[in-house]
């Protein structure tokens, strides 16, 4: 009785303890509000900055987008989370499917006007690679992110298509400026004028759980995290249209991913630099504009397992850099079919039953530049027009480990200028590459053309991928719906 007792007591000292939990309502909030069920906050950013340890966010998807206001050129507004939990209690921010977006309305103050029709205004998203590319002095026309009284306006990629253009949009990259054709007869202050000013998530603590978010249109990233958080979790997240990454780690954070899925983002999906390590299980990253899909840096590591990543442009599909890790685990691989399938610096990269299709090549490992460990075991590969791996002319075994995979016979590994063939080659079976290895005609089927109908489901027995369904509900609502200022929409649906 004593023990029972005892227990309840503890039960209600840790009920009274308890971190209270946080709502927010962007309808019927007001940040002066004390954030109770009765009387929640209006912002995202309002409950991040109240929030204690090992409390809770809970946020009302209203079916309006979250959104901040414009604060300025280079003044971007984000939601961080500088506390966070312990393993019994962590942090927890609940979006229950909300729409968080980084478009700001742009007062008509803030633009300058340049010539007659023509203003302007300071714009210099976080687009990494492509921010700095002189060679493009435009925003890219695969990422759409300028808007006119909610409906999309045109992209332009000069000053002289600019002028011809009424209501459109040209990015003078040079000179980190957006220039607006303001319409004839029409004021600045009659338009409801977007563009991304703002971003999503970081996470700076441990034990910190996000789940079920959708990001669009960030001024940098969608779902981050920076410093040195641990056992921090986004989960059933989805990043549209950043002028960034979809999701990116920093510094020695450790972050594992669930469910996640980013498109048409104009840098890469994924990028993590630093000494930071990510998990990234059933996610889907597609689209991407024009850095690879996964990207890593310095000496960051990486583990996907039963991802989909497919269709970048213009890039690689996967760049290592610099020391880092990166290993891919029953992971189907689709690259655009104009360049290698990926890039190898200084550092690893490995892949366990993958898929892999679409390339000039696979992978080139003859240049000085490329003096990574590259392992591919257990995996189906078709689709390259050239060769699967361009070997150095002093391969090892120590460094190149190719053992068990299936290959179409369109291609072979291209050894001192001539081409081997996996399975039959003498000169493989002397350097004890590719052991166990055929090159035969077999078929994809399924969805993209990317299942192995004969594959087993035990994944240690089978050769090549195969997805669970959830993975491609993800990959469906990625490609059948788009962003709007209005939410998330299913393609061709008209917006009010």
């Amino acid at each position: 009785m004593k023990r029972i007792l005892a227990i309840a007591c503890l039960a209600e000292a840790l009920l009274l303890t308890a971190a209270p939990t946080l709502y927010v309502d962007n309808l019927k909030g007001d940040d002066a509000n004390d954030g109770s069920r009765e009387k929640p906050l209006a912002s995202i950013e309002r409950a991040c900055k109240l929030v204690q340890t090992s409390g809770r966010i809970e946020v009302v998807n209203t079916g309006t987008p979250y959104s901040l206001p414009y604060d300025g050129p280079g003044k971007p507004r984000g939601l961080r989370l500088l506390r966070g939990g312990t393993a019994e209690q962590p942090l927890v921010v609940e979006g229950n499917g909300a729409v968080i977006s980084g478009l700001a309305v742009i007062p008509a103050e803030a633009w300058k006007r340049e010539a007659e029709g023509i203003y302007s205004l300071p714009f210099d998203p976080m687009s990494n690679f492509f921010r700095r590319d002189m060679s493009k002095n435009y925003w890219l026309p695969g990422t759409q992110i300028w808007f006119v009284d909610g409906k999309a306006a045109p992209n332009l990629l000069d000053r002289k298509s600019l002028e011809k253009t009424p209501n459109g949009f040209w990015w003078n990259k040079k000179e980190r400026k957006v220039l607006y054709h303001l319409p004839a007869g029409k004021q600045l202050a009659d338009l409801k004028i977007q563009l991304p000013a703002n971003y999503g998530f970081y996470i700076h603590r441990s034990h910190t759980i996000v789940r079920n978010f959708t990001m669009m249109f960030s001024w940098n990233d969608g779902f981050d995290a920076a410093e040195t958080p641990k056992h921090a979790m986004y989960v059933n997240c989805l990043a549209y249209n950043s002028c960034g990454q979809g999701m990116s780690i920093h510094d020695a954070s450790d972050v594992y991913y669930e469910a996640c899925g980013a498109v048409n983002c104009a840098s890469s999906a994924v990028c993590n630099v630093g000494q930071s390590s990510g998990t990234y299980q059933r996610c889907v990253l597609i689209d991407s504009t024009f850095e690879a899909a996964v990207f890593l840096s310095d000496d960051a590591s990486a583990l996907f397992d039963e991802c989909l990543i497919a269709d970048p442009e213009p890039a690689e599909l996967i760049w290592q850099r610099a020391r880092s890790r990166i290993t891919f685990s029953n992971c189907t691989l689709i690259g655009n079919g104009k360049c290698n399938l990926a890039s190898l610096e200084a550092g690893g990269l490995s892949f366990f039953g993958c898929t892999m299709r679409n390339g000039t090549g696979f992978i080139s490992l003859e240049s000085r530049f490329s003096t990574g460990a590259l392992s591919v075991e257990k995996s189906l590969l078709r689709g390259f027009a050239r060769y699967y791996v361009k070997l150095p002319d002093q391969p090892t075994a120590r460094r190149i480990r190719l053992a068990g995979n299936r290959y179409a016979p369109t291609a072979g590994h291209w050894f001192r200028g001539k081409p081997e063939v996996p399975g039959t080659s003498p000169k493989l079976t002397k350097l004890q590459l590719d052991r166990n290895s055929k090159t035969e005609e077999f078929q994809l089927t399924g969805r993209k053309s990317s299942e192995n109908p004969h594959a087993v489901n035990r994944r240690s027995q089978r050769i090549g991928s195969k997805l669970p369904e959830s993975v491609w509900k993800i990959y469906d609502r990625l490609k059948q719906y788009e962003a709007t200022p209005a939410g998330i929409v299913k393609k061709g649906a008209t917006t009010r």
